[in-house]
């Protein structure tokens, strides 16, 4: 099992959600709301309104999303849909899930490594846009099987 974090399309309620519901693409489980324990820079982009999670951490903001617990099947499907290592790359970092209170009402968090998937050699216009720390589905997402043109067009091209 690999812990994967959720921030953009993949979330409860949003348009690839059902892509983690479907057991035909592997086991996923929810284990719980998460934050990021670094800032990152979340946009969205291009005319098809693509939530990004930009490598630059320290800048932007915590961001909030969801932890799945997901075996190595759905794992390849959400590779396959972020395009990893191509678009995004899938990325380990620090979570605190949901904060609880215990019996005594102590407020308790649990931090955790996982992955998720990351922008890494974006054109750096991406960060003149504004950072957002919940992707909340504001914009209206557009599919990729409805674009057409290719997000890849966001990556810095090879010198």
């Amino acid at each position: 099992m690999v812990k994967v974090f959720v921030y953009g399309t993949l979330k409860t309620g949003h348009p690839n959600h059902y892509r983690l519901k479907d057991a035909n693409n592997g086991f996923t489980k929810f284990i719980s709301k998460a934050i990021t324990k670094t800032k990152f820079p979340l946009v969205v982009a291009t005319k098809y309104n693509i939530p990004f999670m930009l490598h630059d951490p320290g800048n932007g903001n915590y961001i909030k999303g969801e932890l799945y617990d997901v075996d190595h099947n759905m794992l390849e499907v959400l590779d396959k849909l972020e395009t990893h290592p191509v678009l995004y790359e899938r990325t380990p970092i620090f979570v605190d899930l949901a904060q609880s209170t215990n019996i005594n009402n102590e407020i308790s968090a649990t931090s955790l490594e996982c992955e998720t998937y990351i922008l890494h050699n974006y054109k750096e216009s991406l960060l003149n846009l504004p950072f957002i720390d919940c992707y909340d589905g504001v914009h209206t997402y557009v599919p990729a099987k409805m674009r057409e043109e290719n997000a890849r067009d966001l990556v810095k091209k090879e010198v």
